[in-house]
C-alpha cells in the first residue's frame, strides 16, 4: 500500500511538473525576443544552481565520480534539448512548439527499443498515440505549415528523449541531489561559454527577461528535474 502511495504520488508531481514546463513556452518565446538565446540560457541554469545548492546544499558534499559522469551525459542531452527549444521558439508557436515537444511520448519508446532492445508494450504504444491526438488536438492541429523553426524543435524532442533514456538507465542508482546538480550546471556552463563567445555581452535590463529567468531557472529547471531525475528510479 505504501509503495502504491509512493507510485501515486510521483506521477501527480510529475503531471504538476509537466503543467509548470507547459506555462514556461509563451513566458520564454518572450524572454528571447528581448534578450539573447544562450545568454537567457544561461541565465536561466545558473539561477537553478544557484536555488538548488542554496536549498540543497548536500548535493555538493555527496558528488561522486560515477554521479558526475552520468551526470554530464545527461546534462549534455539536455542542453541540446534547451538550445533546439529555445531557438526554435524564434521561429515557431508556442504551441506548435508544445505540440513537437511533446512528440517525446513516442520517440522515447521508440529509441529504447532501437537502442536498449526493450520493446514498449502494447499499452505503451496506444497510450502514446493517444497522448499525441490530445496534444495535437490541445495545440490546435499545428497549423501555419512546416518551418525550420518546427525542425530545430523536433530536434529538441529527440534530445530530450535521450536525456529520459539516460536518467533511466545510467541515471538509475545516482543520488538525486548531486546528479541533478551536474545537470542544471552542464546546460549552463556550456550556454555561458557559447553565450561568451557569440553574443553581445550584458545583463538584462527588462523586468520581464529577469522574472522569466527566475521562474524558468526556480521552479521549471531546479524543481522539475530534480522531480523528474527523482521519479525516473522508480517509474519507466
Amino acid at each position: 500500500m505504501k509503495a502504491f502511495a509512493q507510485k501515486y504520488a510521483i506521477q501527480l508531481a510529475l503531471v504538476g511538473v509537466t503543467a509548470v514546463w507547459g506555462g514556461t513556452f509563451v513566458v520564454v518565446k518572450d524572454a528571447v525576443s528581448q534578450y539573447p538565446l544562450y545568454a537567457f540560457l544561461a541565465l536561466r541554469f545558473a539561477i537553478a544552481v544557484i536555488a538548488f545548492v542554496v536549498v540543497i546544499p548536500s548535493s555538493v558534499k555527496l558528488m561522486r565520480k560515477e554521479t558526475l559522469r552520468a551526470g554530464l551525459l545527461a546534462g549534455a542531452f539536455l542542453t541540446a534539448a534547451y538550445v533546439f527549444q529555445t531557438w526554435g521558439l524564434e521561429d515557431t508557436s508556442a504551441s506548435k512548439a508544445a505540440f513537437i515537444t511533446g512528440m517525446l511520448v513516442v520517440i522515447t519508446p521508440a529509441l529504447q527499443a532501437m537502442f536498449l532492445r526493450h520493446p514498449p508494450a502494447r499499452t505503451t504504444v496506444v497510450g502514446a498515440l493517444l497522448a499525441v491526438a490530445g496534444l495535437w488536438l490541445l495545440s490546435g492541429g499545428g497549423g501555419g505549415g512546416w518551418n525550420v523553426g518546427d525542425t530545430r524543435v523536433l530536434l529538441c524532442a529527440l534530445a530530450y528523449s535521450g536525456h529520459m533514456i539516460v536518467l533511466g538507465g545510467v541515471g538509475r542508482g545516482q543520488d538525486v541531489r548531486p546528479f541533478t546538480l551536474v545537470q542544471l550546471a552542464t546546460v549552463a556552463l556550456v550556454c555561458a561559454v557559447i553565450s561568451l563567445a557569440t553574443e553581445p555581452i550584458g545583463l538584462p535590463t527588462g523586468a520581464s527577461v529577469w522574472v522569466a529567468a527566475v521562474i524558468c531557472g526556480v521552479f521549471a529547471s531546479a524543481v522539475a528535474f530534480a522531480v523528474q531525475t527523482y521519479a525516473q528510479q522508480h517509474l519507466s
